[in-house]
């Protein structure tokens, strides 16, 4: 599940760790074992963009934040839903909730370009 800024770079999505808008640079987390990062220009990318993955569960959308295996880790800022659904209470007004994969109705990828 993503959630941050990602772009395109030579026909592989990558994360966007940082942008110098002055020297129009970007660097992008590597997959490389021997890199942590690697640093392009912004003309070598088209777009780049902002994603957040959500999901529909018993009605209510929620932020997905995490996954491992078979189960996503869900947001929530609404007091009456997180209480509603047994969710975990974490700090003023942020209920998380662990389930599983299959009990979610659709999961959602919401991808906006940023004008970086």
């Amino acid at each position: 599940m993503l959630l941050g800024k990602y772009t395109v770079y030579m026909q592989r999505q990558y994360e966007v760790l940082d942008y110098d808008k002055k020297n129009k640079i970007i660097k992008l987390k590597s997959d490389d074992s021997d890199l942590k990062y690697k640093t392009i220009k912004r003309s070598d990318v088209e777009q780049i963009y902002y994603i957040q993955t959500n999901c529909i569960y018993k009605g209510y959308k929620f932020q997905v934040i995490s996954e491992k295996e078979d189960s996503i880790l869900i947001y929530t800022s609404n007091n009456e839903v997180g209480v509603k659904l047994n969710m975990e209470f974490i700090e003023r007004s942020v209920y998380h909730k662990w389930i599983r994969k299959s009990e979610v109705d659709t999961i959602l990828e919401d991808k906006t370009i940023l004008n970086l």
